[in-house]
């Protein structure tokens, strides 16, 4: 499933959900190996997660997402 998550500075990321790999930045065991085609991302900066619209998933693959 492709969503968006919208981060607390206002950028989003659109990506296929198993692509995306969460941590939080206060336990360090919780950081994710670097994955190829992956995106990590800090918990502590996640401020919604929400299945994406057409038009995000249209820019998306854009830029090669």
């Amino acid at each position: 499933m492709i969503v968006t998550v919208h981060l607390t500075d206002h950028r989003k990321i659109t990506k296929d959900f198993e692509k995306l790999l969460f941590f939080n930045s206060n336990d360090d065991a919780s950081i994710p190996a670097v994955c190829e085609d992956c995106i990590t991302v800090n918990l502590r900066n996640v401020v919604d997660i929400r299945p994406a619209e057409p038009d995000e998933i249209a820019h998306a693959e854009i830029h090669g997402y």
